[in-house]
C-alpha cells in the first residue's frame, strides 16, 4: 500500500514506429540525420557512430504520409506531407513551421531541392494533382500544378538540378516516368520514359559531368537506369538511335538513353537510392536490400545482398545509405528501422 508521500513519475524513454509507405523516411545528405513519419508526428534521429537517438519531433493533426529533407548540404528543413492533404516546411533548427499548401486528398509523396537560392517544393496527392511551390526568405508562392490524366496519381517524385535547370521526374500509375522542366514561370513537359510493366515506386537522380543518371524501381521487380547527357554540338545527333530521345532545356539539347536494366529482386522494388561512392542501393518487398556496383566495363552486378529470412515482416518499404557509405538503414512493414554496417572482417552485419 502506498504511503502518504506523493508518487513522482517521469518519462525516461519513448519511441514510435515508422509509418508504412515508400516515402516515409529520409536521410540528410551531410549530417546523416534521419527523419521519418511516426503516426501523427515527424521524428528526427541524430547519428552517433552506428547508433541513432531522437533529437527532435514535430506533432501534426493528421497521419504523416511522406517526409523529405530539402536537398542542400547546409539545409535543416524538412518537407512534410499529411493524410489531410496539408504540406508543411519545417525548420528543424528553430522549429518554425510554414504551411505550404493543401491537396484535396491525402499527400502521397514530397520532395524538395534548392537551386539559385530558391527552394522548390514538390508534392504529389491522391487528388491526381502534383503541386510545385517556391520558397525564398520564408515567403512561399505557388509555382504551378500538374494534373495527372484519368484520375491517376504519382506514386513518387524526384528533383535534380542540371546546369542550373530544375528537372522533375514522377512515376505515375500508368507504369511510366514523366520528366518536366521547372522553369522560372511554369512547369514544362519534356518526355515520357516507358518500359516498366507495373507501378514505379522509387526514383533517384545522380549528377554526372555531362548531366545525370535517373534510377527507377518498379513493382515489376526491375530497376532501370536512364542516362541524360548534354549534347555538345549538332554532330552528336548523327548517331541517333531509335531507343534514344532528345529534348531541350534552356536552349541546351540533351540525349536520354536507357543505359541498363537490373534484375535480382523477387518482389516489388520499393525504393532506389544512389550512394556517394557511385553505387546504387535498392529495397524490395522480398525483405532484402541490394547494393549494385558498376565494373570498369560498365556492367552492373550485386555487390551486397542483405535482409531478413523468415519472420512476420511483409517486406521493406525503403532504404538509404549514410554519407560515408559505412551504414545502410531500412524501414519496413513492422515500422522498425534496421541498419547494417560495413566491416572489414565480416562484411555487412546488422547493428
Amino acid at each position: 500500500m502506498l504511503g502518504r508521500e506523493a508518487l513522482e513519475t517521469r518519462c525516461t524513454y519513448r519511441s514510435i514506429a515508422c509509418n508504412r509507405g515508400t516515402g516515409t523516411a529520409d536521410i540528410h545528405s551531410s549530417s546523416d540525420s534521419i527523419v521519418y513519419c511516426g503516426g501523427r508526428c515527424v521524428v528526427v534521429l541524430g547519428r552517433c557512430g552506428y547508433r541513432y537517438s531522437t533529437s527532435r519531433y514535430m506533432p501534426t493533426s493528421s497521419t504523416v504520409k511522406s517526409v523529405a529533407w530539402v536537398k542542400l548540404d547546409s539545409a535543416e528543413q524538412v518537407v512534410v506531407g499529411c493524410g489531410d492533404g496539408s504540406v508543411y516546411l519545417w525548420n528543424v533548427k528553430n522549429e518554425d513551421i510554414i504551411e505550404i499548401c493543401k491537396h484535396g486528398d491525402s499527400v502521397v509523396y514530397v520532395t524538395a531541392i534548392v537551386c539559385n537560392d530558391i527552394t522548390y517544393i514538390v508534392s504529389s496527392g491522391a487528388d491526381s494533382i502534383v503541386k510545385v511551390h517556391c520558397s525564398k526568405s520564408n515567403e512561399v508562392t505557388e509555382h504551378s500544378t500538374i494534373t495527372i490524366p484519368k484520375q491517376g496519381f504519382a506514386h513518387c517524385v524526384s528533383v535534380t538540378s542540371i546546369n542550373e535547370a530544375v528537372i522533375l521526374a514522377m512515376g505515375t500509375d500508368d507504369s511510366s516516368v514523366s520528366l518536366y522542366h521547372i522553369s522560372d514561370t511554369e512547369t514544362i513537359f519534356l518526355t515520357k520514359l516507358t518500359g516498366h510493366e507495373d507501378w514505379v515506386r522509387g526514383l533517384d537522380f545522380r549528377s554526372t559531368d555531362t548531366g545525370c543518371v535517373l534510377a527507377s524501381g518498379s513493382q515489376d521487380h526491375y530497376i532501370r537506369l536512364w542516362r541524360i547527357a548534354l549534347l555538345q554540338d549538332d554532330s552528336d545527333t548523327q548517331g541517333f538511335r531509335l531507343k534514344e530521345k532528345l529534348f531541350q532545356v534552356q536552349n541546351r539539347k540533351y540525349r536520354l538513353t536507357l543505359e541498363n536494366i537490373l534484375l535480382s529482386h523477387e518482389n516489388f522494388v520499393t525504393s532506389v537510392r544512389w550512394m556517394s561512392n557511385g553505387m546504387l542501393l535498392s529495397s524490395s518487398m522480398d525483405k532484402t536490400l541490394i547494393v549494385w556496383q558498376q565494373d570498369t566495363e560498365g556492367m552492373w552486378s550485386e555487390s551486397v545482398h542483405v535482409g531478413e529470412v523468415g519472420g512476420n515482416n511483409l517486406g521493406l518499404y525503403g532504404a538509404f545509405p549514410t554519407t560515408d557509405c559505412s551504414l545502410i538503414v531500412s524501414h519496413g512493414f513492422q515500422g522498425a528501422l534496421q541498419g547494417w554496417k560495413s566491416t572489414s572482417e565480416e562484411g555487412w552485419v546488422g547493428v
